[in-house]
């Protein structure tokens, strides 16, 4: 008998099943064909793409709800088999004692939940196409193109929301109307709120990303039609870190929501904490722009500011700028850890003693400090010199409290540090002298030679303005074996020696060849011998095999 049981409940439980799926298919067809009746009425054409809408959405529904039927019914099924129950007799001894009330409040909210159903179908693609116009509309606002695609993206994604939710609702009015449990009620209730917040979140971060990038596109327009492109280049890059902060402040406030309503109170609490943390480091950083914004205005943008007094701003003001940067985020930092309920005082007073520490054994980077610091205060050279100091010569390109960086005249960067600098040969400071030196023949006449240098000296002028007095020929300085030595000397601006040099050497070669002054300037000759130690002419070049070639 046992076996026949389990043989007649099997056949109970698949007969029942396969009932299940014969009977959607059959409401899934009857509905498919209802449907299409009525979109092909000539009265109703217009309305046909609604109809197929419906089609859709009702055929969605109807599966959805064959298969909640049928796990319900394999479920059940599976318990009685479990409490050893004669399926049959169970399920007939079931019906039997169900109210004949149940099965009408069953069939009463069946009807009412496809009756929405096809409302809300229908009430979708209505607000499908409003949705699609308002999206154009915010496209064409203010003829901005830039923030185009955030605003697709915003209608999109509001467009889906409100479909997701509308199904989830007409779930959970079908369940309440059926009279399902309440523990089926509540757990659609549920799932529909986690749903909105998520789906909400997701619509509000696009909303702001829209806003976001309308605002930056109008603030671009205001700032080059007003003549404050550089503050708007300045503070562009805030932007993505606006968004992002914006973004992640969204996320964790949906996810705190979602913890809150499922029961999760331990997780929810961070959230806010969180989100005060996102804050301060996005206020930190714009802060810390709008400080180096502020200096730079206030400190080197002035219209009566000269060279001189600009340069020595341009030095002092990168070590300021570190200053208030350090300081606004060593206070972030402070107000991050008693966010978490994290005392600063034991790590601040363990980073004094390291500090002390690592001072004791760093005598070098005190040293470079120390020098760095005199540097600075003291004016020895200003960013834009040109020096030769630590076995570095060109032009400084900044200077910090550790190290200098020079650039030199082949483009390559000598970082020195400040305490190996002792000397420092600094060219830009007044004026610096372009010298060069010229060798002339013995037999040549000195003052025609003088003569040749004023001729010199007026084309130099005509070339380059950074000269302050003439090229002039300083005299004789030395006798030497082919040639005699002269110097000539002419006083430019500040760090302009060596171009005015070379510009020099130029006009003094060009007139010295057009006055028929000699250059010396070394000869080789070469003598060719053959092997019997004869000379032979410059022929023998070209009959390589026994020359040998001496100097």
């Amino acid at each position: 008998m046992p076996q026949q049981t389990e043989v007649v409940n099997a056949i109970t439980v698949a007969a029942e099943l396969v009932l299940v799926l014969v009977v959607f298919a059959i409401v899934s067809a009857l509905a498919k064909r209802a449907l299409r009746r009525v979109a092909a009425t000539e009265s109703l054409e217009r309305f046909k793409s609604v109809a197929e809408s419906i089609q859709r959405r009702l055929g969605f529904l109807i599966r959805a709800l064959g298969g909640l039927v049928f796990l319900g019914v394999a479920g059940f099924n599976g318990y009685l088999w479990w409490r050893g129950e004669v399926l049959h007799e169970a399920q007939l001894a079931l019906l039997r004692d169900v109210p004949r009330e149940v099965w009408i409040t069953l069939a009463v909210g069946l009807g009412k939940t496809v009756g929405l159903a096809i409302f809300v179908a229908w009430v979708l693609k209505q607000l499908k196409g409003a949705l699609a116009a308002a999206c154009a509309r915010a496209k064409a606002w203010q003829g901005l193109v830039a923030n185009d695609d955030s605003i697709q993206i915003l209608f999109d994604r509001l467009t889906s929301t409100v479909i997701r939710l509308s199904w989830l609702g007409v779930l959970y009015f079908g369940a309440l109307w059926m009279g399902l449990p309440d523990a089926v009620c509540t757990g659609v209730l549920k799932l529909t709120e986690v749903v909105a917040i998520i789906s909400g979140g997701l619509v509000l971060w696009h909303l702001v990303d829209a806003a976001i990038a309308s605002v930056d596109a109008l603030t671009k327009e205001y700032a080059e039609s007003h003549d404050l492109a550089q503050f708007y280049k300045a503070l562009k890059p805030m932007t993505p870190l606006l968004r992002r902060a914006v973004e992640y402040v969204i996320y964790v406030g949906a996810a705190t929501l979602v913890t809150a309503t499922i029961n999760l109170q331990t997780l929810s609490e961070f959230g806010p904490r969180i989100i005060r943390t996102i804050g301060a480091l996005f206020l930190a950083r714009v802060a810390v722009e709008l400080i180096s914004l502020i200096l730079r205005e206030l400190v080197i943008e002035r219209p009566r500011l000269t060279a001189d007094a600009k340069n020595r701003r341009l030095t002092i003001l990168p070590l300021f700028e570190s200053i208030l940067k350090y300081g606004v985020y060593f206070s972030t930092g402070i107000y991050v850890l008693k966010q978490f309920d994290v005392d600063p005082t034991p790590i601040l007073a363990g980073a004094g003693i390291a500090a002390m520490a690592v001072g004791l054994g760093a005598q070098n980077l005190i040293n470079d400090m120390v020098n760095g610091f005199f540097i600075l205060f003291e004016n020895y050279f200003l960013v834009g010199d040109f020096v030769e100091a630590g076995g570095a010569v060109g032009v400084v390109e900044q200077i910090d409290l550790r190290t200098t960086r020079i650039r030199d005249s082949a483009g390559r960067v000598h970082i020195v540090r400040n305490g190996s600098i002792e000397n420092v040969v600094n060219y830009s400071k007044e004026f610096a002298y372009a010298v060069i030196e010229v060798g002339v023949g013995y037999e040549s006449d000195l003052d025609h030679v003088r003569m040749a240098v004023d001729k010199a000296a007026t084309a130099l002028e005509a070339l380059t303005e950074d000269t302050l007095s003439p090229l002039v020929l300083e005299g004789l300085e030395s006798f030497g074996g082919s040639e005699l030595a002269l110097v000539l000397r002419a006083k430019v601006k500040p760090g302009k020696h060596i171009p005015v040099a070379r510009l020099a050497r130029k006009c003094v070669k060009e007139v010295f060849d057009a006055e028929g002054i000699d250059i010396p300037y070394a000869h080789q000759i070469l003598m060719f011998k053959d092997e019997d130690g004869n000379q032979v002419g410059p022929q023998s070049f070209a009959t390589p095999a026994n020359q040998v070639a001496t100097a």
